[in-house]
């Protein structure tokens, strides 16, 4: 009787080391499933923010190198168009170092050098800008988001806008507006509809200007508005703005002649050593 307990009970043990080790298998390939998930997670997210970066920091700059080529290959005095192209080369050393710097993650914006550039790029292309207002003392993560934003902006009046138009950048603490705005002259020089009143319909003229002026913008660097502004630049800056709590708005502006671009961020003072 003693004997027969005692196989049942090794029997017993036995069936729940066996249970035991099926469980631990299970779980191991449950792990080793979860590791797969998480790196194939990890990767896709890696993928997202490249692309993110890629189009939020380069969108601008090869516009912006683009168009410099343009001006100097259109521009008459051999002078301007030298600096147009040496505006280029700058440009393109600055798109290849952010190039390199992406996948370290390691590319930072400050405002007063984006401030600078737009309004270098922009006016370049005829578009007549105005800055309000100054900001500073921003943490580097905040300021990085406000010179992406603005960064993005320029690239949309690059893209959207026309030869004439006009710029006005806004700057205060924890906001900043971009509004790209039509002058009655560049609305219908981009309305295919609109013929000026005192011009035939008959052959266009060809006479050039007499003095010459900032060169036309190329079309395939300023096209009319047929693109959805809220396209994937929008979307990465409001992605961008959410992981700060700062929030982007964008839409057309009351009287229809124009665009605007707002971020509102909470802003606090960066602390100082003392």
């Amino acid at each position: 009787m003693h004997g027969t307990a005692v196989l049942l009970l090794d029997v017993v043990v036995i069936a729940l080391v066996f249970y035991g080790l099926a469980l631990l298998t299970g779980l191991v390939h449950e792990v080793r499933e979860a590791r797969e998930a998480l790196a194939s997670l990890a990767v896709a997210r890696e993928r997202r923010r490249i692309a993110r970066d890629v189009h939020d920091l380069l969108g601008h700059g090869l516009s912006a190198i683009a168009l410099k080529g343009e001006l100097a290959a259109r521009d008459p005095d051999a002078r301007r168009a030298a600096g147009h192209l040496a505006d280029a080369a700058r440009l393109a050393r600055r798109a290849l170092a952010v190039l390199r710097a992406i996948p370290g993650q390691a590319v930072t914006l400050t405002l007063d050098a984006e401030l600078a550039s737009v309004r270098n790029v922009l006016s370049s292309a005829g578009v007549a800008v105005r800055v309000q207002g100054k900001a500073g003392g921003f943490d580097p993560a905040m300021e990085d988001l406000f010179a992406t934003v603005l960064r993005e902006a320029a690239a949309n009046v690059l893209r959207h806008g026309a030869a004439g138009c006009s710029c006005t950048i806004e700057v205060a603490r924890g906001m900043l507006r971009v509004t790209n705005r039509a002058t009655p002259a560049s609305a219908a020089a981009t309305d295919p509809t609109s013929t000026p009143a005192s011009a035939p319909i008959s052959a266009p003229a060809t006479t050039p200007p007499a003095s010459p002026g900032p060169a036309p913008v190329p079309e395939d660097v300023a096209a009319g508005p047929s693109e959805a502004l809220g396209g994937n630049g929008i979307r990465n800056l409001r992605d961008r703005a959410a992981l700060l709590g700062a929030r982007v708005e964008s839409g057309p502006t009351a009287d229809g002649r124009g665009y605007t671009l707002t971020l509102h961020a909470q802003v606090s003072p960066v602390p100082t050593g003392g």
